[in-house]
């Protein structure tokens, strides 16, 4: 059919928009901030925070140890595939564009491997074992995936062994620091 095949110029001009998404996910934010950060998560989320609330809700919230251990257990009940896979959009172009780094994390207590490369600003994970990265990482899923969340800080996980590291420490530095917060 000859109209099927047809592109209308509206489509094509809506086509070459250039778009920047970014993917924030409040729960998250809200979890890993203390009250010094409250003025800032209302200008940047104000439907989260209905006007009838005083600040006082918010930072008890904030203060409040079972929000914070409900935060920490969804993050764990979250997959790690789901967790790896995010890791994708949370790349800054822009402080990864020269790297080509390969990583692989084991995970202790399921047996999962995930192989990761970032190359020229782009992600890929292989939930599978590929050889030749220039850094093995071995940690428990909950470990690496409270790192990811900001619940546990990765210097502290380095010194403290909560990571298992061989390789280039300096590589997973900068693996690291192309991701967003």
């Amino acid at each position: 059919c000859f109209s099927c095949h047809q592109t209308n110029k509206l489509e094509k001009e809506i086509g070459l928009i250039p778009i920047d998404l970014e993917i924030v996910r409040f729960d998250k934010v809200f979890g890993n901030s203390d009250m010094d950060d409250l003025q800032d998560l209302k200008s940047r989320f104000p439907v989260f925070f209905p006007k009838k609330y005083p600040d006082s809700i918010w930072k008890m919230k904030m203060k409040d140890s079972l929000t914070r251990q409900l935060f920490t257990e969804v993050i764990k009940k979250y997959p790690i595939e789901s967790m790896m896979d995010t890791l994708k959009v949370n790349v800054i172009p822009e402080k990864s564009l020269e790297k080509n780094i390969q990583l692989l994390f084991t995970f202790t207590d399921s047996s999962k491997v995930f192989s990761i490369f970032l190359r020229k600003g782009v992600l890929e994970v292989q939930p599978f074992l590929i050889s030749g990265s220039s850094v093995q990482i071995t940690s428990k899923e909950d470990d690496l995936k409270a790192i990811l969340s900001g619940i546990k800080s990765l210097p502290i996980s380095l010194v403290n062994g909560t990571l298992d590291i061989e390789g280039s420490r300096t590589d997973l530095l900068s693996f690291f620091a192309s991701l967003r917060n």
